[in-house]
């Protein structure tokens, strides 16, 4: 009867011991899990801002390339070494050139700042003398 008692003590402290084995081996798969899921959740975050903010620098290089556009179509010799002009979020930086890249053109070089991101438009643009009409010979956006 003793050795039944001492083998069955030995069965269950075996027995406890799988069982704290199990547990620990399910609880360090579950913060595992948890752990990865949640710096995949970080990381789309910050690609999406990140895109996001790409998005809202293209769209202020937008807009100052249209400011360009208005201030040639209002003044013939317009000419910028580089002005600035605040759109939401962001700032564009733009500069404009005459008779660039051959007599007649007007060159418009828009960047677009939000936060880190930056985006770059460069235009081509005629304008008719006589109507003072401008057409918009290229519109491409350049890599920074």
């Amino acid at each position: 009867m003793a050795t039944k008692l001492i083998f069955s003590r030995r069965q269950k402290s075996v027995a406890g011991f799988t069982a704290i084995t199990i547990i620990m081996g399910i609880t360090l798969i579950v913060t595992v899990l948890s752990i990865s899921m949640g710096l995949l959740s970080y990381l789309e975050n910050a690609t999406s801002l990140s895109r996001f903010k790409g998005q809202e620098a293209f769209l202020v290089a937008e807009s100052g390339a249209y400011d360009a556009m208005y201030r040639l179509a209002m003044d013939k010799d317009f000419v910028s070494l580089g002005y600035n002009l605040s759109v939401g979020n962001g700032q564009a930086t733009i500069y404009v050139e005459k008779d660039s890249p051959q007599a007649g053109f007007s060159l418009i070089t828009s960047t677009g700042l939000v936060g880190n991101a930056r985006k770059r438009i460069q235009l081509k643009v005629i304008r008719d003398d006589q109507t003072g009409k401008l057409t918009i010979l290229s519109w491409q956006e350049l890599a920074i």
